[in-house]
């Protein structure tokens, strides 16, 4: 596709050849439709033999239509304005979805996922970034979401079954621990025993004496976290990328009278 426009509302039969270097849409199996300023799917849904779609940093408010892809693998929808997955319960091949920084909000919105038995990984959330969903702040969503969908290994880049996932467990156990020693100190700063302090560092050497993973683990373990870390930060610099481009059109753009 010739570089498409910032304002580019959706996408063509035509444009969608010209991308791919296909001759007919059936035959695409991979597009990046990342950042183009979209805000309907156009005419995606026709490529019936897609396997990866990425349409991260657009405007689109719904990807319903995502559900004719019987074939699709890789589906990332990151930093859009998507508020449910209505649809989804077709696609059968999905192993994995991408969605934070949308507006998905009640747990009911993920249930069309709940009978697709490939899903092996689903973001919704990048700790310790903007990218979210107001459905996350939900106290019962880890619960949810490690019951609805079983079939996951990875939550939101934690990996929470399978080998290796006892090192993201203890990871995290060994962060809340820090946290709410923080919490502790912050709230008795004038304890002149350090017992607090003292119970939260015997409880912290514990937890790292029962960490029992082999060389074996904590290596997949380690290079998995690497692997993920890599993916993070390719989706944040979309992301900042996205987000720079705005700017610069909102630099440009003449004063309003």
């Amino acid at each position: 596709m010739a570089a498409a426009g910032k304002h580019e509302t959706e996408v063509t039969e035509k444009e969608l050849k010209k991308l791919s270097g296909e001759f007919d849409l059936e035959c695409i199996d991979f597009l990046d439709l990342s950042d183009r300023g979209l805000t309907s799917l156009g005419a995606i849904p026709l490529c019936s033999s897609l396997r990866v779609l990425h349409l991260s940093c657009n405007s689109l408010t719904s990807a319903t239509a995502l559900g004719q892809l019987a074939q699709l693998e890789e589906l990332d929808l990151s930093a859009n304005h998507i508020t449910g997955v209505d649809g989804f319960e077709t696609l059968e091949a999905l192993r994995r979805l991408d969605l934070p920084g949308n507006e998905i909000a009640q747990l009911e919105a993920l249930l069309p996922l709940a009978g697709l038995l490939h899903l092996q990984r689903l973001t919704l959330q990048l700790p310790g970034t903007p990218l979210t969903n107001p459905v996350c702040s939900d106290p019962a969503y880890p619960t949810f979401t490690r019951e609805t969908f079983p079939t996951l290994v990875w939550l939101d880049g934690e990996k929470i079954s399978g080998p290796g996932s006892e090192f993201y467990i203890q990871c995290r156990g060994i962060d809340e621990q820090l946290e709410r020693a923080a919490d502790r100190h912050k709230n008795r700063p004038g304890d002149e025993n350090g017992e607090p302090e003292k119970r939260g560092i015997e409880s912290l050497e514990d937890t790292l004496a029962h960490m029992t993973l082999s060389d074996e683990q904590a290596a997949e373990a380690v290079s998995q976290l690497l692997e993920e870390c890599g993916e993070t930060s390719h989706r944040l610099q979309e992301h900042i990328t996205a987000l720079r481009k705005e700017l610069a059109v909102d630099t440009l753009a003449p004063p309003r009278s």
